[in-house]
């Protein structure tokens, strides 16, 4: 599935900065040039902040030191693996997911070397820790997405520019899609049936099944089946049930839609290759929409 040797990465710099690379996330204008750390901090956590710490200016350095966060790019492949990772860790509030391709600015200063994965404990890392500014590049070897493939830590000054579209890409109505949506619309109207197992004697109430999330789960685990082994674990960990509430025609769409996400990954760049470039500056995210397939 890659588009280039990897090798060429550690000896040939302008490689890095010639090609294209992809992010997955659920915000709709990535960099965010107006990012406020503080925005969503109340009242009482900023003078706790300040008090815990005995520095009155404390909330301000920790704002500037979140702007000083690297952000990440790497691989397609790299970057649908995170977005799987993220919805199996359930991290995110928001359903829908942006697939991003960068642009790399010809003026970014690459650091030498290709380095292990950065992070910190809460799986972070910052440009000073790296030695890079925030036109900087640090090469390192993914070992969790897309793994030994190169991804890049890199600031804001070093994306030119970016594409953007809504993930999944729908497929449109089958007789695929009809029959997973056939599925969920019978487990609808089936009957909850208590669950037996070694604890039901001490219960003091009964478990009962769910038949439409057993449904679901089942229909999930078997579309994971289609896609290649080492990625099944992470795909059957990804369904985002909360999906389910926008009806059962699109549940089922959006399902085959994330399997084609690593299947038919040509579609998905086609629809990347559809969208102007947006200059880092000049974002706009009135183009975000769901796209579907032609």
């Amino acid at each position: 599935m890659y588009d280039w040797d990897h090798s060429d990465l550690i000896t040939d710099i302008s490689k890095v900065l010639n090609l294209n690379w992809y992010h997955t996330t659920t915000h709709t204008n990535w960099p965010d040039p107006h990012f406020d750390p503080a925005e969503k901090l109340t009242s009482n956590a900023k003078n706790y902040m300040r008090n815990s710490t005995g520095n009155p200016h404390a909330v301000e350095e920790w704002v500037a030191r979140q702007k000083t966060k690297a952000l990440h790019v790497g691989t397609y492949e790299a970057a649908i693996e995170n977005m799987l990772r993220q919805l199996g860790n359930q991290r995110a509030s928001e359903t829908q997911y942006y697939l991003y391709r960068v642009k790399l600015s010809k003026a970014s200063k690459v650091a030498p070397g290709v380095n292990p994965e950065p992070s910190s404990s809460f799986g972070d890392s910052y440009l000073a820790d790296l030695g890079i500014e925030s036109g900087g590049i640090y090469r390192y070897i993914n070992v969790h997405e897309d793994e030994g493939s190169v991804s890049l830590a890199l600031g804001t000054k070093a994306i030119e520019a970016v594409q953007r579209i809504a993930i999944p890409l729908l497929p449109h109505k089958s007789s695929e899609s009809q029959f997973i949506k056939n599925k969920l619309d019978h487990a609808e109207f089936m009957k909850p049936e208590p669950k037996n197992d070694k604890f039901s004697k001490i219960r003091s109430k009964p478990l009962f099944t769910n038949p439409y999330l057993d449904t679901t789960q089942l229909v999930w685990r078997e579309i994971a089946t289609s896609i290649p082994d080492r990625l099944q674990d992470k795909f059957s960990m990804a369904l985002d049930t909360r999906i389910q509430t926008a009806g059962n025609e699109y549940f089922s769409r959006y399902m085959l839609g994330m399997r084609d996400l690593i299947l038919n990954p040509e579609w998905v760049l086609k629809a990347l290759d559809d969208v102007p470039f947006q200059k880092r500056e000049e974002q706009d995210c009135s183009h975000a929409e769901t796209y579907l397939l032609d």
